[in-house]
């Protein structure tokens, strides 16, 4: 492997185990606090009321034969209800594609940041701040 191709694969490595680290602490966190996988915001359990609902009833609601206007985190809530579909579990379809857009949403503001900015010392302090922000994990 040639030196330039080694370091683009750490430049996209590094980050990712970091936040991999990171969420591996905080769940170890939520589960000896006795949360288990419990979620801090109310929405989460709506969004997954309303995949279910769509996967095993059909309609897009919290219950069966009962639809509601799809206003709010209509996205987010289909994309819950195809990845329910893949995994069985709404609670690991949420943490599921939770990471997947995390790691997204990294890479591409990485991207950003080396065209931006294109000093390696300021891609990786910008890639531990990224991977740091209190949201993310």
């Amino acid at each position: 492997m040639h030196r330039w191709q080694f370091q683009r694969v750490i430049r996209v490595l590094l980050p990712s185990l970091l936040l991999l680290v990171l969420w591996c602490f905080a769940l170890f966190w939520k589960k000896q606090a006795g949360l288990g996988l419990a979620f801090d915001a109310d929405e989460v359990y709506v969004d997954q009321g309303v995949a279910s609902c769509l996967v095993h009833g059909g309609t897009y609601g919290l219950m069966p034969g009962h639809s509601v206007p799809a206003v709010q985190h209509t996205l987010w809530r289909l994309l819950l209800a195809g990845a329910t579909l893949l995994t069985g579990q709404t609670t690991a379809a949420v943490y599921l594609l939770g990471a997947a857009c995390t790691l997204m949403t990294l890479f591409v503001s990485l991207r950003w940041v080396r065209r931006l900015f294109p000093f390696p010392t300021f891609i990786n302090f910008s890639a531990v701040l990224l991977v740091l922000a209190p949201g993310w994990v």
